[in-house]
């Protein structure tokens, strides 16, 4: 068992302090009467729907005339290899071409290997000097001017010197202090 410790004697209470006498009551504003709420506007009917249209009757589809029969193919006989020609401008087609006595099949999506294999150009040398000479008149407005190779943009100037003021810069900066 604990011994009982000693009680603290009780602290003297605060006397209570006087209340304050109440502040009066403001006197209540009137209040505004209300307003009028707006009559709700009429919901607009709802428009009727327009009745379908009736299909229109089917047109009667002519009949088909009917085909012609087919007539037998006969079969293809063995033809001369023709040489390449820049006037064939098929692409789907291909074509033998004789290659020192020896036949090949060459694909006319290519024509570029065309002018190779068979030694000669696929285009030719001289340009047609109709198509090639401009007039003044057709004079691309849009291209970029033409600069001489001495010129030099305004760009790269600036970068140089910003460059140089940056690494002269800090050196000057450093032996200032």
């Amino acid at each position: 068992m604990k011994p009982e410790e000693p009680t603290k004697p009780e602290e003297p209470t605060k006397p209570e302090e006087p209340t304050k006498p109440e502040e009066p009551t403001k006197p209540e504003e009137p209040t505004k009467p209300e307003e009028p709420t707006k009559p709700e506007e009429p919901t607009r009917p709802e428009e009727p729907t327009k009745p379908e249209e009736p299909a229109k009757p089917e047109e009667p589809t002519k009949p088909e005339e009917p085909t012609k029969p087919e007539e037998p193919t006969k079969p293809e006989e063995p033809t001369k290899p023709e040489e390449p020609t820049n006037s064939d401008k098929s692409t789907n087609s291909k074509r033998t071409v004789k290659l020192n006595d020896d036949s090949a099949i060459i694909d006319q999506r290519a024509p570029k290997l065309i002018g190779t294999i068979t030694n000669k150009p696929s285009l030719p040398l001289t340009p047609d000097k109709s198509k090639s000479a401009k007039s003044k008149e057709q004079v691309d407005h849009h291209a970029l001017p033409q600069t001489s190779e001495r010129s030099t943009s305004w760009g790269t100037i600036v970068g140089i010197l910003v460059l140089f003021i940056l690494s002269y810069g800090q050196q000057w900066i450093r032996h200032r202090d």
